[in-house]
């Protein structure tokens, strides 16, 4: 099972279209791009592909499995 959520960067779109084994089109480009928090492409062991949403009732577990890398600090110095 394979999901895939929201990216921008243009490598990782092209990359999740091959993870997803979906044809490189501008509209799939697209549905990956636009995809909202919480929604996810979804390829099933039987090949199957679909956009699902994760309603996610804990937030601690939300925590858990957030992938978003941290904002960077920045720190002035006079």
């Amino acid at each position: 099972m394979k999901f895939i959520f929201k990216t921008k960067e243009e490598d990782q779109v092209t990359r999740a279209l091959e993870i997803l084994e979906l044809e490189n089109t501008e509209a799939n480009r697209r549905a990956i791009q636009n995809l909202k928090e919480g929604e996810a492409f979804f390829r099933d062991v039987y090949g199957r592909v679909g956009r699902i949403y994760f309603n996610c009732l804990f937030e601690k577990l939300a925590e858990a499995f957030d992938t978003t890398p941290p904002m960077e600090e920045v720190v002035i110095t006079s």
